[in-house]
């Protein structure tokens, strides 16, 4: 259930390691002061940047998480980010914990990545930025939109439409009916 709040928590869910722009992530939490950040994810110890950022006073670091307790983590979180280094790979990538972050009525901030700016032409559920200025900047805007029903409405619609189960039903419609195969 969602746990509607006044706080201001921004949340990473996924692996911790070097696809992750610590540098953005670093500037991110200095500019945003009144903010506390969630981790939550197997991390790489082995990364210096990782260790100064989980020792800062306004980051919380869960760990691997149970589908439940990461749920529980989510719901109460105000904003869901993808800091992940903007290169051509991560460009082409399709991130599904962008849709695991909408299903639980997250707004998303995230870097520009092709298949989520393809997925906004009809809406407005993610929101892209390249540093860490612009990361602040519409973390704070999508802050506004947590609770909004309508926007739950919308993020829960493109939520379904990207499930799992629902994608196995497109190709298997596709696979069944088409008469390219």
């Amino acid at each position: 259930n969602l746990i509607e709040t006044n706080e201001k928590i921004v949340i990473y869910q996924g692996g911790i390691n070097v696809r992750l722009d610590f540098n953005l992530l670093k500037n991110l939490i200095k500019k945003l002061h009144d903010w506390t950040f969630y981790f939550c994810g197997n991390e790489d110890n082995t990364i210096k940047d990782w260790q100064e950022i989980k020792d800062h006073k306004r980051v919380k670091y869960f760990g691997g998480l149970e589908i439940r307790e990461l749920g529980e983590i989510m719901m109460k979180s105000t904003v869901g980010i993808i800091p992940y280094n903007q290169d051509e790979i991560i460009y082409k990538s399709f991130p599904l914990k962008s849709f695991e972050y909408i299903s639980c009525g997250l707004p998303v901030v995230t870097i520009p990545i092709k298949s989520l700016e393809d997925k906004n032409k009809n809406n407005n559920v993610f929101q892209f930025a390249k540093n860490a200025d612009a990361f602040a900047k519409e973390i704070e805007k999508a802050y506004t939109t947590r609770y909004d029903k309508k926007m739950l409405e919308l993020r829960k619609k493109v939520s379904f439409e990207n499930s799992y189960d629902n994608r196995f039903k497109q190709v298997k419609n596709i696979l069944l009916y088409s008469t390219k195969y």
